[in-house]
């Protein structure tokens, strides 16, 4: 009867000790341990922007509508699903009503096919009409040009193609917010899969025209090779370096290095410093084999 007791105790302390682990697996799942989660708010707005860390460095985005007096909508956004797991631990509770899709690459759609499952046919899942063969459960097309009214304002779809062929950007016309995937980041831009240096080059001029002080939301974190390249590629900027320490510190933090400003990339990255096609495909291609 001991030894049969023994036995039990024995049983329940392993079990104990695998759904401990499997808890420890899901946590890192959940809350990728390169990034700490940040929260941006608009004042002007009240739009509020979550970023999160998934997968080895993909970002992911929960956005919540200020509304048009300045209150809560209470519409919740998510901008692409690298992965289920953390952007659903990002939402706390919360029900999310849409999803907008940037590009149909694996990493930025992953998570569509569960949110889908999870929340049902209330969830309105946003995606470019080029792609909709690389987007699971799409339930609206966009195109460059189109304006969605979302979490109390106007979003604003951008042409980004380069990167991929249908690539959009999403623009939030009154907080100034910008979700352009992976057109853009800090000191760089998107490596040209599908289209041309010249539909690369476009992008970033689209960019360019939006205010200033847009804030940037990428959806990767390359700043440390971002950075290593553009003091390469302009090795006398001193102003340059200092922001490169500047984002090394960052990302050393674990600090999200999003978002930044269309000013402060305007001023150093040298993507939209280049002024002819020809220099940003020169650039483009030193970048492809730094």
């Amino acid at each position: 009867m001991h030894a049969a007791r023994t036995m039990r105790s024995r049983g329940l302390c392993a079990q104990r000790a695998r759904l401990r682990r499997n808890m420890h697996s899901i946590q890192q799942e959940v809350l990728p341990s390169w990034v700490s989660t940040r929260t941006t708010r608009v004042d002007e707005t009240g739009l509020e922007v979550a970023t999160f860390g998934a997968r080895q460095d993909n970002y992911g985005f929960v956005v919540r509508g200020g509304g048009n007096g300045g209150g809560d909508t209470g519409e919740t956004l998510a901008v692409d699903t690298p992965e289920w797991a953390p952007l659903l631990e990002a939402l706390h509770g919360s029900k999310l009503d849409v999803l907008l899709t940037t590009h149909g690459h694996h990493d930025h759609v992953a998570g569509h096919e569960d949110a889908a499952k999870y929340f049902g046919s209330g969830l309105r899942i946003y995606g470019p009409e080029e792609e909709t063969n690389h987007i699971p459960k799409l339930t609206d097309t966009v195109k460059p040009g189109d304006e969605i009214e979302l979490a109390g304002e106007t979003v604003r779809v951008i042409n980004v193609s380069g990167h991929t062929l249908g690539h959009i950007a999403y623009y939030f016309t009154r907080s100034k917010v910008l979700f352009p995937g992976d057109s853009i980041f800090p000191l760089g831009c998107g490596r040209v899969f599908e289209g041309t240096f010249e539909d690369s080059y476009e992008a970033l001029n689209r960019i360019k025209e939006l205010p200033h002080e847009t804030l940037i939301f990428a959806a990767h974190e390359y700043a440390l090779s971002n950075a290593a390249f553009a003091v390469w590629a302009d090795p006398n900027n001193a102003d340059l370096a200092a922001h490169a320490e500047f984002l090394k510190a960052q990302v050393a933090a674990k600090e999200p290095t999003v978002p930044t400003t269309l000013g402060q990339e305007l001023r150093f990255n040298p993507f939209l410093r280049a002024e002819t096609l020809e220099r940003f495909s020169e650039l483009r291609k030193q970048k492809d084999n730094f």
